[in-house]
């Protein structure tokens, strides 16, 4: 029983702004006190000083506990990245019992939570797992789980639970892989007809179950693993005549049975597995309090998901190639695209070819986009290089294939070849000398040798800090009377391997035909023969 007390009082000479004491704990006056007490209707208080000008009692059952108050955060709409709380909100919750009371959240969808018991089809993803179950969804094989969701109404342990649904059948087949309980012992059967009426019964039940429930704290009771495609679609209609029932041992004793709330569900392979846009998608959150007075509140806010937010998408590394090689996106990578709303978002590239270089070498531009279900899009960049081989295939001065070309087309590094039909032919500089500004090699393998002449001022002149390398051929000197005639005018590095080196017919005897310059190097290795 409890006792109110209204009280308005002084305290003589000194204020208003005193307690009193109340079984021995200070009160501040006025105010209305509720007293929890189990023997004789009356309340203790030490009247030191204390006045009361009214006193009035007020007899009844004992107190209701003081419950808590939750306010839940505003409505929100929000993308699909965080939808924590951290970024949603969280409830403000007032309990005068226990200053840090457990604060817990569920989400649904499709439809709000019952306010009582019910029960729900739930989506399970692959990799997932509750009890006994591990759920086998994978697109791939056309296998899509979902697990019964149970909300129970009251605290204690769950023994049993019973359930029928009639199932439409799939291309005339029976689409259900797999129909077990996750947390007790299994009772499921399926009756089926998809011969005749095109629809089964399944019953999804379990027994002997010493499952803890919570009240308002939802839990996966059971799997069924549906076999079906692309435009197919599974109802769930529950069977009225055998209702859904769940069987709870009351911690305080006794045995309570309910009859949760249920609505039809339906699951939808393209929605889950060809990502079909469901924008906006509306999360209803649920939160729980409880606190160490065994006091519980709930509140429910809506969050609408609007996809805005674009793919992520990562390009393969840019490549170069050989001419011929194969540059289609088997070869060289394909970009890889993942995305917060959609499980597979569309990835496409579209190519922009422009010359590099000396033709026919080509540069590849390929742009990837990754698009979403909702058309959010996305893209990233790849370059694909494509170098025709340096082979020098003529004997001309100037102009496509001949030896200069080779030179100006190279990059730094590159090694420049000569094409077999050059074998015991000489290639004659007739304009000018060639400037060698980057680092090459220069190889024949030909037999008869290929030659490289000039007939003009002087053979190659190596710039400074540049290093050329040439094996296995023949050169042949200018044909000017001084040092400009020499084969190399050379700032740089040159090695020879295995290279006969020869003075032009007009050049002079006493000229050189290799000038090293100060801070130059030479390198002879192989058999090199320098005639002049």
């Amino acid at each position: 029983m409890g006792i109110r007390l209204f009280c308005s009082w002084f305290l003589p000479g000194v204020g208003a702004s005193k307690a009193f004491e109340l079984n021995g704990r200070k009160l501040p006056l006025p105010g209305n006190i509720i007293i929890k007490h189990n023997g004789d209707r009356f309340f203790q208080y030490s009247p030191l000083s204390c006045f009361f000008l009214m006193l009035v009692f007020q007899y009844g059952n004992a107190a209701e506990p003081v419950p808590i108050i939750i306010t839940c955060p505003p409505d929100v709409t929000v993308g699909c990245g965080n939808i924590t709380p951290s970024a949603t909100g969280n409830p403000t919750v007032i309990d005068p019992c226990d200053p840090t009371p457990t604060i817990e959240y569920y989400d649904y969808t499709l439809t709000p939570p019952a306010a009582g018991s019910e029960m729900r089809w739930v989506l399970m993803s692959g990799n997932t797992t509750s009890g006994s179950c591990s759920s086998a969804t994978n697109c791939q094989s056309g296998t899509i789980c979902i697990g019964l969701q149970y909300t129970p109404g009251v605290t204690g342990t769950l023994t049993s639970y019973t359930t029928g649904f009639f199932v439409n059948c799939f291309n005339g087949n029976n689409p259900i892989l797999y129909n077990a309980s996750c947390v007790m012992v299994d009772n499921s059967e399926t009756l089926e007809d998809c011969a005749g009426s095109g629809i089964l019964l399944m019953n999804s039940s379990g027994n002997a179950g010493t499952l803890p429930v919570k009240k308002h704290v939802p839990v996966i009771l059971h799997q069924v693993c549906l076999q079906f495609g692309s435009g197919g679609s599974i109802l769930f209609d529950e069977d009225e005549g055998t209702d859904l029932t769940t069987s709870v041992e009351l911690q305080g004793g006794g045995l309570f049975s309910e009859l949760p709330d249920y609505t039809n569900y339906s699951q939808d392979y393209d929605d889950y597995c060809l990502g079909v846009c469901q924008d906006p998608y509306t999360i209803y959150r649920k939160f729980v309090v409880t606190d160490d007075c065994n006091n519980l509140a709930t509140c429910v806010q809506h969050i609408d998901l609007q996809d805005t937010t674009p793919p992520n998408i990562t390009c393969p590394p840019n490549v170069t190639l050989s001419s011929g090689a194969n540059t289609l996106p088997a070869a060289t990578g394909v970009a890889v695209s993942t995305d917060p709303c959609d499980n597979f978002p569309l990835v496409t590239s579209t190519d922009v070819i422009t010359p590099i270089g000396c033709p026919p070498n080509f540069l590849i531009t390929r742009t990837w986009k990754s698009t979403d279900d909702c058309g959010n899009t996305n893209t990233c960049v790849q370059t694909i290089s494509v170098f025709v081989p340096l082979i020098v295939s003529n004997t001309n001065d100037t102009g496509n294939g001949s030896l200069r070309y080779n030179i100006d087309c190279a990059n730094p590094g590159d090694t420049i070849r000569f094409h077999p039909s050059l074998s015991g032919l000489t290639i004659w500089l007739t304009s000018q000398h060639i400037d060698l500004t980057k680092n090459l090699v220069f190889i024949s393998t030909l037999a008869p040798r290929v030659t490289i002449g000039s007939s003009t001022t002087g053979l190659f002149s190596v710039l400074s800090n540049v290093s050329v390398e040439f094996r296995d051929l023949n050169l042949v000197s200018g044909n000017v009377i001084g040092q400009e005639g020499a084969a190399f005018d050379n700032l740089g590095q040159i090695k020879l391997h295995n290279v006969n080196v020869t003075k032009n017919p007009a050049f002079p005897l006493v000229e050189r035909l290799i000038r090293n310059q100060i801070n130059s190097s030479l390198f002879l290795t192989g058999t090199c023969t320098l005639d002049n």
